[in-house]
């Protein structure tokens, strides 16, 4: 049994009975309290969410009356040429007095905007807009059918270069909408907010982020429906407090619904800065306790010290009588229990010092047999010494080698998990380099449809000044533009297409997937004058990711590409060609760019090598080509110098081979 001194044990016990009572009050405190706490935190959020929710709808509110205003300004049938103009100058004097109102134009009983009103920054002009057909416009039908006020989804402006939304109101039988630049809802959260940790959203029933006080979660176009907390609300229809997850970072969140549109307001700030002041109350509470607790227990250690004294001086007494010193004086206390005992002490030594004169012929005898028992117990405990050392070596070595496995095994683990997240950063930067070459094609791809409807727009405006304007030329006219929209329509659905995931393998024909990667590139080259021939001798099925096929190929050709215009080749000219031999399809592409010189030939598929400026290059699209090539569709991938240039052969396996056909 384990010994302790007097002063120890009567200190335990004191602190006991004082830290006991203390730990017991607070953790029940803690049970009481905890809840309290959330619910006035929860319950501030939601009279912040709920006044915020109220500006923003004082923001859309404004310019939803400037709309209702203007358009009971004209519900006559007809409108004179000198009330037109009056009409038109409100228009603007609207769009120049409202800052975040983009845009306002009336559309006719026709359905064709009739006057138009731009803020100054706009990316289209009037003319551009004037007579344009709104039949089809969901907003603009709706506001017809119903007679009433209609709000918008959100949308991209064309006239600005940021996310809207509309508003229309029925005017006769005119309708009058306005576009509202949701960029000037971010600042005007910026401006309400009052605290430095928390951020203001606004949200649109799909859970996407419209509009946030630093603009940032709205540039990423980040849609929240995921959250528990805010997919619960906008299920419901009903406001909500709680915590929730944002970046990694504990948030503490309220969800008010603008009734307006549809729309959500949500205020969060980090847990611990919305805890901070009550956590500080808190704190100031328990330190009162604790200072109260080491006073008592100050007071407790006094008391025990003195009590402690007195008995050690009896204890002082009885070691002498252990010690064969005859004891004379013994000292009194105060208490009368010890003092009690200071005279029984005294009447025990003398009978002791008796009786010790006879135990000490019977101790000599004794002595001698514990020598030799001594001997014997010496030479055993050496042995068992001996014994323990061998097998405490035996444990150490045993630890060392299970320390050296669990350090191996945390360092196998370790550099597997940077591989893995080295690998996805790879994917995405590769990824968004493969973006911004498609938004560079897809510029290639309009330009011309987009010169063919100006063109258009402009013979309609020359035959109207001519008279020459009538019925066929008019459907002439909505032919030739809808079949170019539909041209620029069906190229967005490529670019979509080829943007898409595979989540499972796919047999997919190899011809389809080569003439889509070179499509997709086609008037690209084209605008830098470059030639590009594809000759296919037969089909073959692929078991594989055909857009991952289409992603390796555009990297060669945009590499390609980049070659013959940096070398200023004389008819620069690509060449795909593909051969089917063995189970096997050879796709090659050549260029006459002058090839790959020798000192760099071997390493042109390594991660971040490139010949480029870094602004102009990562240095991926090769690693991710052999990568995509040998993970994703089992093939190879190796480059060669020919007499004009390099030339990329790539191998991949078909599943079966389909009739021939020509190039």
């Amino acid at each position: 049994m384990t010994t302790r001194s007097l002063r120890t044990i009567l200190f335990a016990n004191s602190a006991l009975a004082i830290f006991l009572p203390l730990l017991l009050v607070l953790f029940f405190g803690w049970l009481w309290l905890v809840p309290l706490i959330s619910r006035g935190v929860n319950a501030q959020q939601h009279q912040l969410a709920e006044a915020i929710a109220g500006q923003v709808e004082s923001f859309l509110t404004v310019a939803e009356s400037h709309v209702t205003t203007i358009a009971r300004l004209h519900p006559e049938a007809e409108l004179t040429a000198e009330y037109r103009r009056h009409v038109q100058h409100v228009i603007y004097a609207a769009v120049k007095s409202v800052p975040h109102l983009r845009s306002l134009y009336l559309v006719d009983a026709d359905g064709r905007i009739g006057m138009v009103g731009l803020m100054e920054d706009a990316r289209v002009s009037s003319a551009d807009l004037q007579g344009l057909d709104m039949t089809g416009n969901d907003l603009f039908r709706q506001t017809r059918t119903t007679g009433n006020l209609q709000w918008s989804e959100t949308f991209l402006s064309v006239v600005g270069s940021g996310l809207s939304v509309a508003v229309a109101a029925p005017s006769g039988p005119r309708v009058l909408i306005g576009e509202i630049d949701l960029a000037e809802l971010s600042l005007f959260l910026r401006r309400i907010s009052m605290a430095k940790d928390r951020q203001l959203f606004v949200i649109d029933r799909r859970g996407q982020i419209i509009a946030d006080q630093s603009g940032r979660y709205t540039a990423q176009q980040i849609n929240l429906s995921n959250n528990e907390l805010i997919q619960n609300s906008i299920k419901t229809g009903a406001d909500a407090s709680g915590l929730l997850d944002l970046n990694g970072t504990v948030m503490v969140g309220s969800i008010q619904k603008i009734r307006t549109l549809d729309w959500w307001v949500l205020v969060t700030e980090p847990r611990a800065t919305a805890y901070r002041q009550v956590w500080v109350a808190v704190a100031i509470a328990v330190a009162g306790l604790l200072v109260t607790a080491l006073t008592v227990l100050a007071a407790s250690l006094v008391f025990s010290y003195r009590l402690a004294r007195q008995i050690e001086a009896l204890a002082s007494h009885a070691r002498n009588i252990a010690n064969d010193e005859i004891v004379t004086r013994w000292p009194g206390s105060e208490i009368a229990e010890l003092d009690s005992l200071a005279m029984t002490l005294q009447e025990m030594s003398s009978t002791l010092h008796e009786r010790a004169k006879v135990l000490e012929h019977e101790i000599a005898e004794r002595q001698k047999m514990e020598e030799e028992l001594h001997l014997n117990a010496a030479l055993l405990e050496e042995e068992v010494s001996v014994r323990q050392r061998t097998e405490e070596a035996l444990r150490v070595k045993q630890l060392q080698l299970e320390a050296v496995n669990d350090s191996l095994e945390q360092r196998v683990r370790e550099e597997l998990a940077k591989n893995r997240e080295k690998d996805l950063l790879m994917m995405q930067q590769s990824r968004l380099a493969a973006m911004g070459e498609m938004l560079s094609n897809i510029a290639h791809q309009w330009r011309q449809p987009l010169n063919e409807l100006g063109i258009l727009i402009q013979m309609v405006r020359y035959d109207y000044e001519d008279g020459l304007l009538d019925g066929q030329k008019v459907g002439q006219f909505i032919d030739s533009s809808m079949s170019t929209i539909q041209y620029m329509s069906n190229t967005i659905n490529d670019f979509r297409d080829f943007f898409k995931q595979d989540r499972v393998p796919r047999l997919f024909d190899l011809e389809v997937a080569i003439q889509n990667a070179v499509g997709l590139v086609r008037a690209s080259l084209q605008h830098y004058g470059i030639t590009v021939t594809v000759e296919l001798d037969r089909r073959c099925m692929v078991m594989g990711y055909a857009n991952e096929l289409s992603q390796a190929l555009l990297n060669i050709i945009n590499n390609a590409r980049d070659v013959l215009v940096e070398r200023n080749t004389v008819n620069p000219t690509i060449e795909v060609i593909c051969r089917i031999s063995d189970g096997e399809a050879l796709i090659t592409i050549s260029d006459n760019a002058g090839g790959v010189t020798e000192e760099i030939i071997d390493k042109i598929f390594d991660p971040y090598f490139t010949t480029r400026h870094k602004s102009q290059g990562t240095g991926l699209g090769l690693y991710m080509t052999r990568m995509i090539l040998e993970s994703k569709l089992g093939g190879r991938i190796s480059v060669v110098n020919t007499a004009e240039g390099a030339q990329f052969r790539i191998v991949i396996p078909c599943e079966q081979e389909v009739v021939s056909c020509g190039p």
